[in-house]
């Protein structure tokens, strides 16, 4: 024999229905980035003469490249006027003006580039610049923005050169002498920050190549002194017969 549902709990079975989650905190401040930056573009493009073209960064809440500007900025020269631009619109770049330096300038038949490197209190935050372009009537033609929120992070180091120099080479296999001098044979160390989330200060090692053959760079917690990675350094390359470069 069927059993049958009492009315009472039919109708509150109908009624049902699951809640709505509130959106997560992550949802909200994406959200918030994101307006943010859409009405800094909006505001870009009433002043250039030409609507920009805009590519999304992998996280969607700011612009990792804007072209087809066509931009006059105040300035004697283009840093000057790059710089102006970080500093109008802190909203895409993360920072000021301050927080970038002029590392390379570079030219073509009509447009010339210029990279800053993010930095943070004087440190170089890893993998992180703003490149401008304009062309010959100075004039920003394009922006490319590779940036992180560094937050607040302590910048003096708790591990010694020496003992993170040895974590890397003990993380390769080799435990040879540790000196920190850039000389033949020897590791380089710089501090920088890792742009990781949450961001940290780590050594950034480059061993000897009698430790490390292939020149790669190592980090090392400046903190901790766990080793954080690895990526590919300078490679040699052939130039003819017993060319190199």
């Amino acid at each position: 024999m069927k059993r049958l549902i009492p009315l009472a709990s039919a109708v509150m079975l109908l009624a049902w229905v699951p809640a709505q989650a509130a959106p997560d905190s992550a949802q909200k401040d994406f959200s918030e980035r994101r307006a943010v930056a859409t009405a800094a573009i909006a505001r870009i493009s009433k002043q250039s003469a030409q609507t920009p073209r805009v590519v999304w960064a992998a996280d969607r809440s700011r612009p990792a490249m804007l072209r087809g500007l066509r931009l006059k900025l105040a300035g004697k020269n283009l840093e000057q006027k790059s710089r102006k631009f970080i500093t109008n619109n802190a909203e895409l770049v993360v920072g000021t003006s301050a927080d970038f330096q002029l590392i390379d300038e570079r030219s073509t038949h009509d447009r010339k580039a210029l990279r800053f490197q993010q930095t943070y209190k004087g440190l170089v935050v890893e993998g992180k610049t703003i490149t401008t372009s304009f062309d010959a009537e100075g004039r920003l033609r394009a922006f490319h923005g590779n940036v992180a929120d560094i937050g607040s992070i302590e910048t003096k180091a708790k591990l010694q050169a020496t003992k993170a120099i040895q974590v890397a080479r003990d993380t390769v296999g080799h435990g040879a002498k540790v000196v920190t001098k850039n000389a033949k044979g020897k590791a380089v160390t710089t501090l920088v920050i890792l742009p990781h989330s949450p961001a940290l200060l780590a050594y950034r090692i480059t061993l000897p190549i009698e430790a490390d053959p292939l020149g790669r760079i190592h980090y090392v917690d400046a903190q901790s002194g766990e080793y954080r990675g690895v990526r590919p350094g300078v490679r040699w390359e052939s130039r003819g017969k017993g060319g190199q470069r």
